[in-house]
């Protein structure tokens, strides 16, 4: 893992403004939000531990996220299932990237994933970003404690499908939760019928 400022100057970029490594939780599940968060490190955080929000644990997640909250400038945004099921997910995510970094101030963006419509942003795609760059790291765990959190708030207001332990996803206790229990409004209805 490379701090954000390393990654530029092995790439010959010499930037001295802010940098928001971008991400995203939430793409593929049956239910709830999908989320992006935006994450500007300062130069010698001394954050230990960053990594992809898949190769940690919950807990670990958590304390990073405190960490990252504590010393980074964190932007948040969600889309929820309607907009999901009415714009398509990849508008929906490219849509919050933008409002993410327009959030940040940032002048340039690291994404982990294709660039998106702002001209007068700096933008680099990375293919898993999370895996190299440590603000994209950020970025990930941010949307993944952000968004698991709301997934454990659903739960209460939608019981019997068990949010809180899948978050959402398309395991076989939530298709039998949805065979039992129909739809909820926070069922993304364009994923379901692919079940």
């Amino acid at each position: 893992m490379q701090s954000w400022w390393k990654f530029l100057e092995n790439r010959g970029i010499q930037y001295a403004g802010e940098v928001v490594g971008v991400d995203e939780a939430g793409r593929g599940p049956l239910a709830g939000p999908v989320c992006v968060a935006g994450v500007v490190l300062p130069r010698g955080h001394g954050i230990k531990g960053l990594k992809d929000s898949k190769d940690l644990k919950e807990d670990e997640r958590e304390r990073l996220f405190e960490k990252i909250s504590e010393v980074g400038q964190v932007s948040v945004a969600f889309a929820s299932a309607a907009q999901i099921d009415q714009k398509g997910i990849l508008v929906c995510i490219k849509h919050l990237m933008r409002q993410v970094i327009r959030n940040s101030g940032a002048d340039m963006a690291i994404l982990d994933s294709a660039n998106v419509d702002l001209p007068d942003v700096m933008q680099l795609s990375l293919v898993r970003g999370d895996y190299k760059v440590d603000c994209v790291a950020a970025a990930s765990i941010v949307a993944k404690v952000s968004r698991d959190r709301l997934m454990n708030e659903l739960d209460q207001q939608y019981p019997g499908y068990g949010l809180a332990q899948h978050k959402g996803y398309g395991t076989k206790v939530h298709q039998e939760a949805i065979k039992s229990l129909g739809l909820s409004s926070i069922h993304r209805r364009s994923f379901v019928s692919a079940i």
